[in-house]
């Protein structure tokens, strides 16, 4: 889908249900490809990854996973997953701020 405003309307910065501090519980992992999955002269073949499980994502943030044709998760989606990861990082790098503005503070005062 396209991120253009042109496609989309009420727009809010409430996440509301969308809750991304549900993704601090969410695990990375390491993992390989079954040997099924990929072809031997596939570059991936053998390698580990590091990433997340999509039934890992249904459970604890469902609206990033894409389903297949017989519903069963399949992927994690990136168009879900990263705005709700920089909205955390948005928030950290608040209270960073505001830490920072008191330490400062502190050290003044003393």
């Amino acid at each position: 889908g396209s991120s253009s405003r042109r496609y989309k309307y009420d727009e809010s910065t409430d996440l509301g249900k969308l809750n991304p501090h549900k993704l601090y519980s969410l695990p990375v992992k390491t993992y390989k490809y079954n040997e099924s999955y990929l072809s031997e002269d596939d570059p991936r073949h053998g390698q580990t990854f590091i990433g997340f499980i999509a039934e890992d994502v249904q459970s604890i943030y469902e609206p990033a996973v894409d389903y297949d044709e017989e519903g069963r998760p399949e992927s994690w989606n990136s168009r879900v997953i990263v705005p709700a990861l920089l909205k955390l990082i948005q928030e950290q790098n608040t209270r960073l701020v505001v830490l920072e503005k008191w330490k400062q503070e502190m050290e003044e005062a003393s």
